[in-house]
């Protein structure tokens, strides 16, 4: 697995974590990894979402986390195309 962050950046129960998601999501071919890693994503957006539905003042940074993943994702898929878009 390539970390593009170190892991000095991170909480040791952090890096646990996400070593823990890897290797479990190894077990899996990488098309099924892909699946199954966007679906915790989404599973944790649809989490937080759903605090911003019972308490209103969370809204708006919700919304910022939210456009916050996406603009990380796009960036970081950008890096690993073949044919950059730009």
């Amino acid at each position: 697995m390539i970390l593009r962050v170190s892991p000095k950046d991170f909480s040791p129960n952090t890096v646990r974590a996400v070593l823990t998601i890897h290797g479990t999501l190894s077990a899996f071919p990488p098309d099924q990894q892909l699946a199954v890693a966007g679906e915790c994503v989404l599973g944790v957006l649809r989490e937080l979402r759903l605090l911003g539905q019972r308490e209103p003042e969370r809204r708006k940074s919700y919304d910022t986390l939210c456009s916050d993943v996406q603009a990380w994702l796009r960036r970081e898929i950008e890096t690993l195309r073949f044919e950059k878009s730009h």
